[in-house]
């Protein structure tokens, strides 16, 4: 593949999947490669140190360079800043280790979100995938963030908390503490439950509770709303309001004024598959407000790349760049 003069690494770091992009300086994506957990407390060093090195790896074969030619790398990882405070120096010198430069940021995963979302201008991003965290920027340049504590105390809105949420329905209604509906049967069906005690067996001695595997009966929630269960959607009512309190949040924490009109919110992350049945409360909940909830400009991939072109040049107009992204990639309003 021909190369181009200057090649720019976008890396999505996720607990579920990581995606890799290699984009030259027109905003033309030569590479992409999608590999799974970038979380450090899934995979630990090692499993961070070889997804970093195929990914990177792979990106770089097929734009047909070296990584040394890389000239700037973004870089989102997970907990970075908030649980990997600690770990923080280890993973950026994992990150050097691999990239064999020090040409390279790496950043939370809300905030390459966010260079994604909205194309590295002024708004508040949300993060509603395993976990859940709000990221935003000012005019001025001020950033902010919100949740993100974790699916042990917090995450709320997130994947996880639907899928603990699914889970609490069903015992409830096992009990007769609530109605039975159509959630009961859903989940006996799909864990194959001849009594209603097994499931403690599957979720703690066969999942050991893994956050993963909790968190993916919110696509089995998603059925259930779909075929009507009012539960299930008011679940996801319940998400809508829990990420509008994200959003406030953060808007309180920077200065958004009046001649930059509504404020542009806009997301990422799995939950927001279920389409109309997160996307419609979430946007009612914000209607009393300035806000204005946009579908991504781009992936949060095209982001990070988009990004670390910004931080190579600063100050530099994207308007050319980002259009050219944007011609390869969805763009448009919810």
């Amino acid at each position: 593949m021909e190369a181009y003069g200057m090649h720019l690494l976008g890396v999505d770091g996720g607990g579920t999947k990581t995606a890799f992009m290699v984009m030259n300086e027109q905003g033309r994506i030569v590479s992409r490669a999608t590999l799974g957990s970038l979380d450090w407390f899934q995979i630990g060093a090692q499993g961070l140190a070889r997804t970093l090195e195929q990914g990177i790896g792979l990106v770089c074969g097929e734009a047909g360079i070296d990584r040394s030619e890389l000239s700037y790398a973004m870089l989102g990882v997970p907990c970075l800043g908030d649980e990997l405070v600690d770990e923080e120096p280890v993973v950026r010198d994992i990150i050097r280790q691999v990239m064999r430069h020090d040409r390279f940021e790496a950043v939370n995963d809300a905030e390459v979100g966010w260079a994604g979302s909205l194309a590295c201008q002024p708004g508040i991003h949300l993060v509603s995938g395993t976990g859940a965290i709000g990221y935003g920027v000012d005019s001025s340049g001020r950033t902010a963030r919100a949740s993100g504590w974790g699916y042990a105390v917090g995450d709320e809105g997130s994947a996880y908390w639907l899928g603990r949420l699914l889970l609490a329905t069903f015992t409830r209604e096992a009990d007769g503490r609530e109605e039975r509906s159509m959630i009961y049967e859903v989940v006996r069906s799909h864990f194959g439950l001849s009594d209603d005690f097994q499931l403690l067996k599957v979720v703690q001695q066969e999942w050991h509770w893994n956050r993963e595997r909790i968190a993916g009966l919110a696509l089995l929630l998603h059925q259930v709303a779909k075929a009507g269960e009012s539960k299930a959607v008011r679940a996801f009512e319940q998400a809508a309001c829990e990420l509008s309190l994200i959003v406030r949040s953060i808007a309180r924490q920077l200065q958004f004024g009046a001649e930059q009109g509504d404020v542009p919110v806009s997301y990422s992350g799995g939950v927001f598959q279920a389409g109309a049945y997160m996307i419609e409360p979430l946007r009612a909940q914000l209607a009393d407000g300035r806000f204005s909830l946009i579908r991504p400009i781009f992936e949060p991939a095209a982001g990070a790349a988009l990004y670390a072109y910004k931080r190579l040049r600063p100050g530099a107009d994207l308007t050319g760049i980002a259009r050219s992204l944007q011609e390869q990639t969805a763009g448009g309003s919810v």
